[in-house]
């Protein structure tokens, strides 16, 4: 169980950088989460390097996804 010291800096941190956003992740899962990124394996470094590059992708993907509807919309516009 966490110390009210390490619930205090982790609310603390959140109102400081305001440029992020914290989602809040039950410890059990996340402990699993960075056994199986270890047990397993898999190409990323930690629970969190896997978090974050699982957004990134998404990310990516969206822009594309983003990219390909404005280049349909102009096709569209032409043609009506």
């Amino acid at each position: 169980m966490r110390s009210s010291v390490h619930e205090g800096a982790r609310w603390r941190l959140k109102f400081v950088n305001e440029d992020s956003e914290y989602v809040e992740i039950p410890i059990e899962k996340y402990e699993r989460l960075e056994a199986a990124v270890k047990d397993m394996s898999i190409p990323y470094h930690s629970a969190s390097d896997f978090i974050h590059r699982q957004v990134d992708e998404v990310l990516e993907k969206y822009d594309a996804w983003l990219e390909e509807k404005e280049e349909h919309e102009k096709r569209q516009r032409k043609r009506g």
